[in-house]
């Protein structure tokens, strides 16, 4: 039998590294409901200011205790001080607490007469103090189950911005009762008193997974100055057109993302190719001619000089802070671009982008990135970033558009890279590998699977199905997840199984030859989707028999058919024969059947000869009765009729 080497997704979770949630709860005393009273703002401050401009935010509370809220507000507050740095910025959104000041508030609910409140009596009993009317005490109150929408906005005066510098500014939005203080939403504004130092970003968000997020990927990056590093096969489906990428600028990334790592340490380049060959089917347009792009977390010499071969300009790595957004990488007398992202601001656009003031964090880490350094820095939403949401891209959109910030494109970063980086000569990582075994299983089923898959008249019919299912076991998600690619190869022995077992010939057992020309019938099974030609071959261990032909035929999608094979016998003889089909190239398709053939050439001579001897005897005999026939001595000649015995005389 033929053997050949044989996918479920896991689950990421974001974390807001830091930032308070846009949704708080506050406990009100004397309530069974522990979240009572919640909090939520709508609309964060502006991410940029300019002198003269008010800064605001909207907020919705909410009362579903079965107590008032009394004497509650909404505090808007910054810091006194510009943070100076991406750190001193973290550490605040971390523990938003000191150096503050309330330049906006709003009291929540509605003004009521305050229940504890007692007039005081008056001091002098005068006609005309009796006459004065004193006003009774008023507080703000939010009744039970009401909910209610307010703005709470800072002037321009009231905000202690240096109109003659530029600075990011802390900002939050809490509630405060008489019972504490919950933070509703801290977030950064970026004050453009002066103008903030010119950033060059170039942005990269890869579109790779399932079609949903790729989809959800590509709609949240579609602004300006970003290129979508994207898988076309996920969006090629049958129930689905090839996406239209528009002005979009994109580079192609093999199917599935394949782990090139494991792929270098196995020495095995055949499944990162077909990789490579199916993005390129799948793309349309000036898709097609852009070049693809190797993504590996930690690359090494080996990583490195497989892309290179291959053919990638570059390779997207993982982050590294301090490090050029483009350098050129040696390995192995190849070269090639490494590409590193700013930590900082790739988590600022995606992964720590969640909330309303996600775009306000993200410029003001771009203006502190700014003040850091004039090199240019590329951004990267990375292959986890899950958006969602209608605002997912709205931090990567502020960022691109904001006034201090060019954006560059990668082609233009590649052909700006200058000087070395540092790769590690030695393996990275090979604890997290999919086994050189395994990759070497694979790219066996593959292999096989493309002689199966030549028999049909449209071979990416056969291939290209079970030939996802054979990469699946490679995407770099899963790399380092055992279990998940445990599942992932069983599926692909699986699938690969069953189109290798499509066509066959059924089992054999004897058959009788009695001439010395014949034919041998062979029964082949086609239980592949589509039509398949192959061509029958039989192989005789022995000269006694003689194979004259090899039949080539279609069989029709599921489909059995019955084929002769013409032969010819020598002398008699039991005979093995093997049966095997065939692809157009001469490959094997199929597994090999044994058929015994009783050849019996000398019983067929011996019955014809008797037959031709009767023949003779017959025609012999013929003869002889058509000649006596012939001959005038034995013919009867007419008699007189004799007559009655009473007529005589």
């Amino acid at each position: 039998m033929r053997r050949a080497g044989r996918r479920a997704l896991a689950a990421v979770a974001l974390a807001a590294a830091g930032v308070a949630p846009a949704v708080a709860a506050l406990t009100v005393p004397g309530a069974e409901d522990e979240s009572a009273v919640s909090g939520e703002v709508l609309t964060a401050p502006a991410a940029l200011l300019e002198p003269g401009e008010t800064l605001s935010a909207t907020v919705r509370i909410e009362n579903d205790s079965f107590l008032p809220l009394d004497e509650a507000r909404v505090e808007l507050a910054v810091t006194t001080a510009p943070l100076g740095s991406t750190a001193e910025l973290a550490e605040f959104l971390d523990s938003p607490r000191g150096g503050l000041t309330v330049v906006g508030r709003e009291d929540v609910g509605v003004e009521v007469a305050d229940p504890t409140s007692t007039p005081e009596p008056s001091p002098s009993p005068s006609a005309e103090a009796a006459a004065t009317v004193q006003a009774p005490a008023t507080i703000s109150r939010l009744d039970p189950g009401i909910t209610t929408v307010l703005s709470v906005t800072a002037t321009a005066a009231r905000l202690p911005f240096d109109e003659d510098d530029w600075g990011v500014h802390g900002v939050v939005v809490r509630l405060r009762t008489d019972d504490g203080t919950q933070v509703l939403e801290a977030t950064a504004v970026t004050w453009q008193g002066d103008e903030v130092p010119e950033l060059t970003v170039a942005a990269i968000a890869p579109a790779v997974g399932s079609a949903t997020r790729v989809r959800s990927v590509i709609e949240a990056a579609d602004v300006p100055g970003v290129t979508l590093a994207l898988d076309p096969t996920a969006l090629v489906t049958e129930e689905s057109s090839r996406v239209n990428l528009g002005e979009t600028d994109a580079v192609r990334v093999p199917m599935l993302d394949p782990d090139l790592v494991s792929l270098a340490h196995a020495g095995d380049e055949t499944l990162l190719e077909y990789a490579i060959e199916r993005s390129e089917a799948a793309s349309a347009g000036a898709l097609r001619s852009r070049p693809w792009l190797a993504m590996v977390g930690t690359p090494d010499a080996e990583t490195l000089a497989l892309a290179a071969r291959l053919g990638a300009p570059a390779v997207l790595a993982a982050a590294d802070e301090g490090a050029p957004a483009a350098a050129i990488a040696k390995a192995k007398g190849q070269s090639i671009v490494l590409l590193r992202p700013d930590g900082t601001l790739s988590a600022a656009v995606a992964t720590d982008a969640v909330g309303p003031g996600a775009a306000g964090r993200a410029v003001a880490t771009a203006a502190l990135t700014a003040a850091r350094s004039d090199a240019p820095v590329l951004v990267s939403t990375g292959t986890v970033w899950l958006p969602t949401r209608d605002d997912a891209g709205d931090a990567l959109a502020a960022v691109m558009e904001a006034p201090f910030v060019s954006a560059a494109t990668i082609d233009a970063l590649l052909e700006g890279a200058e000087g070395s980086a540092k790769v590690p000569a030695a393996r990275v990582g090979e604890g997290d590998d999919l086994s050189a075994e395994v990759v070497g299983a694979l790219a066996e089923g593959l292999a096989e699977l493309r002689e199966v898959a030549a028999t049909a008249e449209n071979p990416s019919q056969v291939l290209d199905p079970v030939g996802e299912a054979v990469l699946a076991p490679l995407t770099t998600a899963l790399r380092g997840d055992r279990t998940i690619r445990s599942l992932r190869i069983g599926q692909a022995k699986v699938a690969a199984g069953a189109t290798l077992d499509g066509l066959s010939v059924a089992a054999g057992s004897e058959v009788n030859l009695i001439a010395t020309r014949g034919s041998l019938p062979v029964t082949v099974s086609n239980d592949l989707d589509v039509d398949a030609t192959v061509r029958v071959d039989i192989t005789s261990f022995s000269p006694n028999l003689q194979i004259r032909d090899a039949p080539e035929v279609t069989i029709p999608a599921g489909a059995t058919t019955s084929v002769l094979v013409e032969v010819e016998a020598v002398s008699s003889a039991d005979v093995s024969t093997r049966i095997v089909l065939r692809n157009a190239d001469g490959v094997a398709v199929s597994d090999p059947e044994t058929l015994e053939v009783r050849v019996r050439a000398d019983w067929g001579n011996a019955v014809t000869a008797v037959f031709t001897a009767g023949l003779v005897v017959l025609l012999v005999m013929g003869v002889i009765r058509t000649i006596r026939r012939g001959r005038k001595d034995t013919r009867t000649g007419p008699t007189e009729p004799v007559p009655p015995r009473g007529d005589e005389e």
